[in-house]
Formats: structure tokens, sequence, C-alpha cells
């Protein structure tokens, strides 16, 4: 993720560049600075601020004091001869403004100061007497190796490479030259040039870097300097990715299939079951078998139905005792007219009745 990775690194400018702004206002403040630096005692200066303020410059790696006129009076790590005056944030600081980066927030950049081939991020700031400003206060922190190294750490799989007008600075890039990166930004100067331009990270694409396919993502690094960081990733890593996320895909997938037939498989023998039971009761009926009895197994719409076919048979099974007790006449009447209407109003027929005695039968009930 190279937006990921931006703001990465932007996080760690901003927490740099406010441990540069406290320290700056810190000394701007005290009151011994201010008179030698009105006096513009080069000598006095640089003892006050080895003596006075070891504690908070022990970590900077770039320290200049300038006049009202932008004239360098003290520091360290600026050669002999240095001039900022014409720099844009000093001129800013003279006028008793503040950077981008602080008024902008995320919308702004850091600045940016190159001495000689070494980079620094830095901070400016303007010195007040009263209302009047009497020089300015620059600290810087170099972006180098060990930056970057630590920076990596945040993503091992993304590589970062910082480049200075076209200069190697720091890189965690295995074997990298300064020909190799001559070579990227020759063959991608325009998109370089654009994102350098207007300030903005460039969208992702895909660039050979020392001879290896990577997808590169460039973004600047601050005000200042034409420096920006380079992010890639080797082609073959993010393809082993997406092989891996494809394999991962199929088994879950593949996974996810079995499960759903196996709980299909389980719930289709939860409602079939029933069901075969039940038109297996219905068989046996058909072939006349009035004892049947189907268990219910469910408390579901199939138990209710196994319920009314249990209930049918018992009452098929009281009107079979039944048609035991009525004539085969009657029974023939009855399938005569299922089906059919009822005549209330009873009908004629015509009958014939015989009348039958048993000799002596009389006279035997008589003494019986």
């Amino acid at each position: 993720d190279f937006n990921k990775t931006q703001k990465v690194f932007r996080q760690l400018q901003a927490l740099r560049y406010d441990r540069l702004l406290e320290s700056s206002v810190l000394i701007g403040e005290n009151p011994a600075f201010k008179g030698n630096l009105q006096v513009g005692d080069p000598a006095s200066l640089e003892y006050i601020i080895e003596y006075e303020f070891a504690q908070l410059i022990i970590d900077l790696d770039l320290f200049i004091v300038t006049d009202r006129q932008g004239n360098v009076l003290a520091g360290y790590n600026a050669p002999e001869g240095f001039e900022v005056r014409q720099r844009p944030s000093v001129q800013r600081a003279l006028r008793g403004e503040y950077g981008d980066y602080l008024i902008g927030g995320d919308d702004g950049w850091p600045e940016l100061m190159a001495v000689e081939d070494r980079l620094y991020l830095v901070s400016v700031v303007p010195v007040y007497l009263g209302d009047s400003v009497i020089g300015t206060i620059t600290q810087g922190v170099q972006i180098d190796q060990q930056e970057v190294d630590i920076f990596q750490q945040s993503d091992p799989a993304i590589d970062v490479t910082v480049v200075l007008d076209q200069k190697l600075v720091a890189t965690t890039v295995d074997q990298l030259t300064q020909g190799d990166v001559d070579a990227f930004c020759d063959g991608h100067s325009h998109n370089l040039d654009s994102v350098l331009a207007e300030m903005r990270p460039g969208m992702p694409f895909r660039a050979p870097l020392a001879g290896v396919p990577v997808f590169a993502y460039v973004s600047p690094l601050g005000e200042g300097e034409r420096a920006f960081f380079l992010a890639t990733v080797p082609e073959a890593h993010e393809f082993a990715i997406l092989g891996t996320l494809d394999r991962v895909t199929r088994w879950t997938a593949a996974v996810a299939l079995v499960v759903t037939l196996f709980f299909a498989y389980l719930l289709g023998n939860r409602i079939s079951r029933p069901i075969l039971r039940l038109v297996e009761g219905m068989h046996r009926v058909e072939g006349g078998d009035l004892d049947v009895s189907v268990r219910a197994t469910t408390r579901d719409e199939i138990a209710l139905l196994t319920d009314a076919f249990n209930k049918m048979i018992v009452g098929m099974r009281e009107r079979l005792q039944l048609m035991r007790y009525v004539g085969s006449h009657t029974q023939e009447m009855i399938s005569k007219n299922v089906g059919g209407q009822v005549n209330l109003g009873g009908a004629r027929q015509v009958l014939a009745v015989m009348f039958t005695d048993i000799r002596g039968f009389t006279a035997f009930s008589e003494k019986r």
C-alpha cells in the first residue's frame, strides 16, 4: 500500500519537524541569545549555543543563526561561506512568517535544505525582539541511510530510496547504484517533473530499477529542494502475493463448498426422511394394511401432516369395523350413492317380501 507508506513517511517528518520547531522557539525566546544576536557577535553566539543550549541541540545535524540581513553568524555543519539569505525559507522568516507546513498541516510540506551532498529536514523561524525581527534560526536533521532503514521497518516489503537532484542519498534496495538512479530518472523525467512541480504524490507505475521490474511510487520530500522519495516493490513479490491470495481463495472456496454440501445433505435428510416414511405408510395403506402408524420425528409442518395421516388411518379402521354390521345390500347401496346426492324425500321401490316359519318353533319358544 504505497499511500500508507507515504502517510507513514509524512508522519515521521511531522514528528521531527515538531521537535525542531520546539527547540528553535525555546532558543529564540532566550534573553541572552537575543542580546548576543542583536549585537551580532559570532563568537558570543557560538559560546552561548555551545554551553547554554547543548542539551537542546545535541540531536541536531544542522544549526545556523543569521542576522536581520540573512548573513550567517554562527552554527555548525555549515561549510565556511555557506549562504542562506536567498533561500525562500530564510526570506520568509526574515519577514516574520512561518513555514507553510506549520500553517497548512496535512496540506503543507516540510522545509528541506541541501548542504553540499547532504539533505536536511529543517525548520526556519524568525527571532523577535519586541515587534522586530532581528534574525533567524535554522535547525535540521539529516535524511540519511539510518532514516530510511528505520522507515522500512514499518513495511519491510517496500524499499525506499531518497534522491536529491538526481543523486542517490540513501536506499534500502540492495546494490542500487548511481547509474541505476540516473537511468530511472532519465526514463521517467516527465513523471518526476510533474510530481515535484505540483508537490503531489504520483500514481503507482511499473518501471525497471537496477534491472528488476518493480511497481514504483514517487512522492516529494518537501519544499526548498528538488528531492523525492521513491517507494518500490518487485513485481515478482507482488505476483507471488497474488498467487498466494489466489490459492487461499481457491482453498477457501473448496472448503466452503464441501461444508455447504455436507450441511445441505444433513438438511435434506432431515426434510426427506419424514416425507419418505409418510409415503411408505401411504403405500402400505394402499395395499390394504390399516395397522400402519407413522412416527413424527420433527416439529414442523411435516409433523402436522404425519399426525393427520395417523388420525385418518384410525378413522378408517373404525369405519371398517362398523361395516361388518351392515348388510351387503346396504353396502351396495352406499357404494352406489358415494359422491351422489341424498334424496331426503324418499323413493318408491318395487320390493318382494318373503315370510317364512319353522315348524314347531312357536311351541319350542314357549317352553323356553
